[in-house]
């Protein structure tokens, strides 16, 4: 028996699946703890495009919304 929920299996799957991708635009909730998880492991070079319109983002923390003030750090756009 695994100790993991259904949500932490979603979310690793759905980083997995973005491997060798360039951009993605993300969501809030799960979503976005999938896209920032793929970037720090398999995605590296994974360009992040936030339903409110931030490009590039490069939070230091994940955001609380989609008008979290860390999507701004680092953000191209």
């Amino acid at each position: 028996m695994n100790d993991y929920t259904p949500s932490e299996l979603m979310i690793t799957s759905s980083a997995r699946a973005l491997a060798g991708e360039r951009v993605v635009f993300v969501g809030v909730g799960q979503p976005n703890i999938a896209c920032n998880l793929a970037r720090r492991t398999v995605a590296p070079d994974l360009e992040l495009v936030y339903e409110s319109g931030v490009f590039g983002a490069r939070p230091a923390r994940l955001p609380l919304s989609i008008g979290d003030p860390t999507l701004v750090s680092g953000a191209t756009l």
